[in-house]
């Protein structure tokens, strides 16, 4: 299960804009490379809507069912928030349903 947390209105190259529901998975433990510490994290992905603002509002909350898988992409540069500190990736992680979903809008 995932749980959409959030959503953004974004803008195509055409000037129109669209929503994208912002979705997290589970809590996972990780070992840090650099401290051997234990870190808690949750992987997030985006998933474009053809849903209005105020619907992507009232699905915050809603859990629906498929993972955030980490998925293999062309090196690209990306800046740490909060830092001027840039790294270059080889992933990207993405919605995976576990079948077709249909669900009413609103928190379950």
């Amino acid at each position: 299960m995932v749980t959409i947390i959030g959503y953004k209105t974004r803008t195509k190259g055409n000037g129109e804009s669209f929503n994208c529901l912002i979705l997290q998975g589970g809590a996972e433990v990780h070992t840090s490379t650099t401290t051997g510490k234990h870190i808690l994290n949750s992987r997030r992905a985006s998933i474009v809507s053809s849903l209005d603002e105020e619907a992507c509002k009232d699905l915050i909350g809603t859990k629906i069912p498929g993972t955030i898988e980490k998925v293999a992409v062309n090196e690209y540069p990306y800046q740490l928030p909060g830092t001027n500190e840039v790294v270059i990736l080889k992933h990207t992680y993405e919605y995976s349903p576990q079948n077709e979903i249909n669900f009413e809008i609103g928190k379950n």
